[in-house]
C-alpha cells in the first residue's frame, strides 16, 4: 500500500472517531455551542482560544486543522469537569455548577486524558479504550424510516402537551434540543415535519440529542427506549 494513502486513511478515520466522540460528550452534557465557549474560556482562565465556529467544524467533521490551542480548551473542560465530579471544586471563574452539575467526563481507563490523547484521537493514531465506537450503525433504508418515526413520536408528543408545530416548534427546541447549530435546527424541523431524514452517519451523531429532546416533551429517556419506540 502507498504509505500516503495509509496514512491518509488513518487520518479520515481519526476525524471521525473524534467527530463521534466530541459530539456524544458535548450532547450527553447537554451543552449548547454558547455554553461550552463560555466553560472553556472559563477552563482557560478567560482566554478565547475556543469559538462556535470551531465547535461547528469539530461536529461537522470540517475543521481539519485545529489549533493545539484547541486541544489544550478541550482537554482542560473535561479535567475540570472530572475534578468537580470527584472532588466538588468548581470549574475555575465559575460561580456555581449550573451548566456542569451532572456533566460526564471523556476518561481513558478511568483518568482524564491529556492533551496528547485527543491529539492522537483525532489523528487516528489512538483509538479510545472506553467510548463504544460501535453503538450504533444503520443503512440508509434503517435511516429514512428511523427519521420517518422519529418525526412522528414527536408530533404525537408535542400533540399530547398541546404544542403548536407552527407557533411553538422553534421555542420547543430551543428549551429540549442541545445543539445550537443552525443546519442541524433545519435538519431537526424538517424531519420532524416529514420534509426530509437524517443519512446513517447524522442519525448516530444525532442520537443523544434526540434523546434530550424526546425525554424533554416527556417520551423515551434513553437512547435504547428511542430506537425501540422508532424502530
Amino acid at each position: 500500500m502507498d504509505p500516503s494513502n495509509q496514512y491518509q486513511e488513518q487520518f479520515e478515520k481519526g476525524t471521525r472517531v473524534f467527530q463521534k466522540l466530541f459530539t456524544a460528550w458535548m450532547d450527553g452534557n447537554n451543552w449548547s455551542h454558547p455554553v461550552m465557549t463560555s466553560l472553556v474560556r472559563s477552563s482557560l482562565d478567560g482566554a478565547s482560544w475556543f469559538h462556535s465556529s470551531q465547535i461547528s467544524g469539530l461536529r461537522q467533521r470540517k475543521l481539519f486543522s485545529p489549533g493545539p490551542r484547541i486541544f489544550l480548551g478541550i482537554e482542560r473542560l473535561n479535567y475540570f469537569v472530572w475534578r468537580y465530579q470527584t472532588e466538588g471544586t468548581l470549574i475555575p471563574n465559575t460561580t456555581s455548577s449550573n451548566h456542569y452539575a451532572n456533566a460526564t467526563p471523556v476518561l481513558e481507563e478511568g483518568e482524564p486524558p491529556s492533551v496528547g490523547w485527543w491529539v492522537e484521537v483525532f489523528l487516528g493514531t489512538r483509538m479510545p479504550l472506553d467510548f463504544d465506537l460501535t453503538a450504533h450503525h444503520f443503512s440508509e433504508e434503517q435511516a429514512e424510516k428511523l427519521s420517518r418515526n422519529f418525526g412522528r413520536l414527536i408530533r404525537r408528543l408535542c400533540a399530547r402537551k398541546e404544542i403548536d408545530l407552527i407557533d411553538d416548534l422553534r421555542r420547543t427546541i430551543r428549551e429540549h434540543y442541545p445543539a445550537g447549530d443552525d443546519h442541524r435546527i433545519s435538519r431537526l424541523k424538517g424531519v420532524i415535519c416529514g420534509e426530509s431524514t437524517w443519512s446513517p452517519a447524522e442519525l448516530e451523531l444525532e442520537l443523544s440529542a434526540l434523546v434530550m429532546l424526546a425525554d424533554g416533551l416527556e417520551g423515551p429517556s434513553t437512547e435504547k427506549a428511542l430506537l425501540e419506540r422508532i424502530r
